[in-house]
């Protein structure tokens, strides 16, 4: 990793000593350590300098590293305070990170929770060398490792407790420096150089966060409403650039790089590059696995045409040149496969190349709505993309910014190799968009050949290089999957990877087309393990969606152990989350008593959380239906019930769509749930039930606009009387709070949809107290809906007659203004007093008025 640059960002700066200073100087050595670390969802890692440091109780790291990672985070506020009492509130990001010790990969690994800061104010001069240690007797057998940085990138506080602990101490004599064995390896304390430079760094900061940002990660868990993001200006350039350069090269797309400037000016990064790769080359020549790999992941770049050498002659330096540093990338859980990554986010000179590059527009479609319409027809299957972001071609003009060094004959001791990719490449702020926009021109230019259900596949049933269709017979699905892969390989883009709920699908395409699973399997006689479908667990076999979560025992229970296995729950479709919904209040109330990320549970908190684990399991045998049509009768009529409700725990909305076939059969089935805590600060419970019938239009939103389904109506269920009065008295001024809520539900429903449902038949309840996995299994109204749906409407629950007398006390209705009007006859002081704007003009014509009345009175 290159060492961090200079930021204009103001970052506490703690210069002032508290460590023992020998009378004749010297070099003082503070407890810095080599660390490796990683970002637990990309499993990218970077071996860094980082500080142990008691004085701080959070842990910090550095943007650079949390960029290079590829951590992401939720937003936090805090307060930082100095040794000086200097105290600043800081606005930044709290991300995980993973942390071992470096040469020890099988060892234990931790996860920490750190505040991203632009830079520490921490310089190497305190870190003991190898020379330092071999001065001292006691010290001179230990290992001290160094790498090619320059700064420290990660301070280790006390809510990491876990990292400073000592297992073992070195001592020397008095005014000796001593060593403490943590799990990231031995850490030099004290003078260890008489004639070095000393260094003095004090880095005690306190922070205090707002409670209610720690539930911030909670709520980005739920995702965003779906709603559409308008373009910026920048965009637009983006896209009127690919336009403008748009051309077809061998059977694939070539497109420009976006940059911001015509032509700019990147300054000259070659020795960081090349220095990256000689810190990457001491990691290879440690391991010759990941050196066989790597080397072979370079050698497919190029036999693919993913990648060329640069020639001699065509080593021009003019302003248009960049070089990108390369690391690889291993999943543990598939340690036999290694990826390059090419990181853009690499700074020189405070620059790096997406500092330069337009983003491009988010044209990826809707995950939510991927999912949904994969639900639709009966008969599904799956594919993928090979290697989707290298398809499209980088233009020759701009595949300078993109090169790279490599070893002459794959040696670490021969020169190096300049190579650039021709592709456009993971970790360039624009591929992705680049990538899209390039999917939906194959769309476009063939829009005249092939039909509509073929490009609107295309358009339409894409997550980035994921497609999930599904079709009314197999004789389609098998036409469609034909084509779709077809019309895609026409400008290099290979479908494959597919996976189909009928092996009749997967007989007509090529067995090297198959998915992996598929391959090791006889259609005909063997069971095809289940798969995932953008995240979900797809069982082939019985067609259901379900879950499969397994998480790693931890020994002691903390509040930062229930939000890790919380963020490890993967439901974009609300599908658990009345079961979710019980391990949420815990750490709410975790956050409410203002417990420590590792802190241990108070005894009641913990006993719930054990239930709440033990039932974790229990989830694998949940299912839901893939099709909501699993027969190929014609579907009559199509509607969506929405049934919301609220407890004092929190609030939510439950959906299901209610399909009356040709035949007047009706199949009724959960199709999108949403669960959501109660606020930290309290609110009443009618103005939660508010809240639920809110959600439950905002489902409506996203269902109406992403399934591709003509629906009848759509249907508003409450057991709040008090919410079908707030609707049906809109004439009424409210108090703002439902005066709020109530204009946004009108704005997209009719009085008309909205019915009362009783309280024991409302599946709503499920979404705000939630409920057990047992519980969850056993509910079949949970998946299948309130039994009344299974019956005509003349058979549904009967609506009540109410009057406001019965609501009254809660009720939130704005009282009108009483203005209280009395009038008197005008006195002669009182016109006095109008005609006078002067207090001192008034007092003078009062003597003036005296003094006439006493000479009128005299002269009688």
């Amino acid at each position: 990793m290159k060492p961090a640059q200079e930021n204009s960002g103001e970052v506490a700066t703690m210069q002032q000593s508290s460590h023992y200073v020998r009378s004749n100087g010297g070099k003082l050595a503070v407890p810095i350590v080599v660390a490796r670390v990683w970002c637990p969802n990309t499993y990218s890692y970077v071996d860094v300098y980082a500080m142990l440091d008691q004085g701080s109780n959070y842990t910090y790291c550095t943007e650079e590293l949390s960029r290079y990672v590829g951590a992401k985070g939720f937003a936090s506020s805090f307060e930082l305070t100095t040794l000086t009492q200097e105290k600043m509130n800081i606005e930044s990001a709290v991300v995980n990170l993973s942390v071992s010790k470096m040469k020890d990969s099988m060892g234990p690994n931790y996860t920490i929770e750190a505040t991203v800061l632009p830079k520490l104010n921490i310089d190497l001069t305190g870190r003991s060398t190898q020379v330092d240690v071999e001065r001292w007797p006691h010290l001179k057998d230990l290992e001290i490792p160094e790498l090619e940085i320059e700064q420290v990138h990660l301070l280790i506080g006390q809510d990491s407790s876990d990292l400073l602990i000592p297992s073992e101490v070195r001592r020397g004599g008095p005014g000796e420096p001593f060593a403490v064995l943590t799990p990231l390896g031995w850490a030099i304390n004290g003078p260890v150089n008489p004639l070095g430079n000393s260094s003095r760094i004090s880095c005690f900061i306190r922070s205090s966060r707002e409670i209610e940002s720690d539930l911030k990660r909670l709520w980005e868990i739920e995702g965003a409403h779906n709603e559409e993001k308008a373009w910026s200006v920048s965009d637009h350039k983006a896209v009127n650039k690919w336009n403008s350069t748009l051309q077809v090269k061998e059977n694939h797309y070539s497109m420009s790089i976006p940059f911001k400037a015509e032509h700019p000016t990147l300054p000259d990064n070659k020795s960081m590059a090349e220095k990256r790769l000689k810190s990457l080359s001491k990691r290879l020549d440690k391991d010759e696995t990941l050196k066989k790999q790597y080397t072979g992941e370079v050698h497919k770049l190029v036999e693919k045409g993913y990648a060329e050498v640069v020639s001699e002659d065509a080593l021009h330096e003019d302003g248009k040149v960049w070089y990108l540093p390369h690391h690889p990338v291993i999943n543990p859980k598939k340690p036999d496969k290694c990826r390059i990554v090419f990181d853009c986010a690499a700074k020189f000179c405070g620059q790096s190349l997406n500092d330069h590059v337009h983003q491009g527009p988010d044209m990826a479609n809707s995950l939510v709505g991927v999912l949904l319409r994969f639900r639709q027809h009966a008969v599904a299957f799956m594919a993928d993309i090979e290697a989707m972001f290298h398809q499209v071609q980088v233009t020759p003009e701009d595949r300078d910014v993109l090169r790279f060094l490599w070893f002459e004959n794959d040696d670490t001791s021969q020169p190096l190799r300049v190579f650039r990719m021709t592709a456009h490449l993971f970790g360039g702020v624009w591929s992705p968009s680049c990538a899209n926009f390039a999917l939906r021109q194959v769309a476009k230019e063939y829009e005249d050949i092939y039909s509509k259900e073929v490009l609107e596949t295309i358009c339409c049933n894409f997550y980035v290089d994921d497609c999930l269709k599904s079709v009314d017979s197999v004789d389609s699905a098998i036409s469609l999957a034909l084509q779709v892969k077809e019309v895609l390989g026409k400008r290099g883009f290979n479908l494959t990877k597919f996976v189909s709920s009928s092996p009749e699908v997967l007989k007509h395409l090529p067995q090297e087309d198959w998915g992996k699973n598929s391959t090791t399997f006889n259609l005909n006689l063997e069971e095809l393990p289940p798969e995932r479908a953008l995240g979900m667990l797809w069982n082939v076999n019985t067609d259901c969606l379900g879950f499969n979560v397994q998480i790693e025992q931890k020994k002691d229970s903390t509040r930062r152990v229930v939000l890790s296995t919380l963020s490890a729950v993967y439901d974009p479709l609300g599908y658990i989350s009345p079961f979710i919904l019980q391990a949420r209040r815990i750490f709410q109330q975790l956050c409410r008593l203002l417990k420590g990320w590792d802190e241990p549970l108070p005894e009641d908190l913990e006993e719930q959380w054990g239930r709440w684990l033990d039932d974790l399991p229990k989830i694998k045998w949940f299912r839901v239906p893939r099709c909501i049509n699993p027969t190929d009768i014609p579907v009559k009529r199509a509607q969506l019930h929405h049934f919301a409700d609220a407890s004092e725990y929190g609030y939510g909305a439950v959906s299901f769509i209610r399909l009356v076939l040709e035949d007047d059969s009706i199949f009724v089935n959960l199709i999108m749930a949403k669960s959501r805590l109660a606020p930290l600060k309290g609110s009443t419970i009618p103005r939660l039930e508010l809240a639920g019938a809110l959600e439950a239009v905002r489902l409506d939103k996203i269902l109406s606009k992403e399934l591709e389904i003509e629906l009848d109506t759509s249907v508003y269920w409450v057991d709040s009387q008090i919410v079908l009065w707030y609707l049906n008295r809109s004439d009424q001024r409210f108090q703002t709070y439902v005066a709020n809520r109530v204009a946004k539900i009108m704005d997209h429903s009719e009085v008309t949809q909205w019915r009362y449902v009783p309280s024991e038949e409302n599946p709503g309840d499920d979404t705000s107290r939630g409920l057990t996995a047992t519980d969850l299994l056993k509910l079949d109204r949970w998946v299948h809906g309130p039994e009344f749906l299974q019956y005509e409407e003349h058979k549904w629950p009967i609506q009540p007659t109410f009057q406001c007398s019965d609501l009254e006390g809660q009720l939130e209705i704005k009282a009108e203004p009483v203005v209280y009007v009395t009038k008197t006859e005008e006195d002669h002081t009182s016109t006095l007093l109008n005609h006078y704007s002067s207090w001192f003009k008034l007092k003078k014509a009062v003597v003036w008025y005296s003094r006439f009345k006493s000479f009128m009175m005299n002269k009688s």
